[in-house]
């Protein structure tokens, strides 16, 4: 539920907010946790955050500008110039690949539909080309297409190697991606079910602590 602890804890996993106990353990090494994003992006993590507009685009910016900027760095050449040539590659193949609708790289990236333009976001996350990806509420303000391509997205990240850690209030989604489902508490772990235990009723109970 929304208010549960469960945005704030995935800031903490990307290190955007500062644990004040535990552990995280990533792959096998375990560690009281990241210090900040560059770390945890420097060690195979990224964050979809839950606003969009507010912590995942420029909307000032156009959509090959929003894609491009989290990269910059790998398209410098070796004068210190940026390949312009290179950038406008990567544009156009995100587009497609990610299957971005919209009159191309030079587009205003506030002009996209909700669906789009949080593409445009997976899109910087998955061109980091990370182990693990956080996503909270990946299809929250889009349509049942988007959703869909969305949802492709993902299959296909996991089928290739990639983990995935989904924040959501859409229990059908929840369900439905889930191999195993964390249900939060007023900042602690109320349940865990895996894959064949989650039901709507178990996780709703959960939730709302008469479980």
């Amino acid at each position: 539920m929304i208010g549960s602890g469960r945005s704030e804890l995935l800031r903490t996993i990307f290190g955007a907010d500062r644990a004040t106990g535990g552990e995280i353990r990533f792959g096998t090494n375990g560690h009281s946790g990241f210090k900040s994003p560059r770390e945890a992006i420097a060690q195979g993590l990224a964050l979809l955050p839950e606003s969009r507009k507010d912590e995942g685009l420029l909307l000032s910016q156009t959509v090959g500008d929003n894609i491009v900027l989290p990269h910059l760095r790998d398209y410098i050449a070796s004068a210190g110039v940026l390949s312009r040539h290179r950038q406008q590659n990567l544009v156009k193949n995100s587009i497609g690949t990610f299957g971005i609708r919209c009159a191309g790289g030079g587009a205003g990236v506030s002009s996209l539909s909700g669906g789009n333009q949080q593409k445009v976001v997976l899109a910087k996350c998955l061109l980091a080309d990370p182990k693990v990806l956080l996503l909270d509420e990946p299809t929250r303000g889009v349509d049942i297409g988007a959703k869909r391509s969305i949802y492709e997205l993902l299959f296909n990240f996991v089928a290739n190697g990639g983990a995935i850690v989904v924040v959501s209030s859409e229990l059908e989604e929840v369900i439905g991606l889930s191999d195993d489902v964390v249900v939060m508490r007023r900042g602690q772990i109320a349940g865990r079910f895996s894959k064949g235990e989650a039901t709507e009723e178990r996780i709703l109970a959960a939730a709302f602590g008469t479980a």
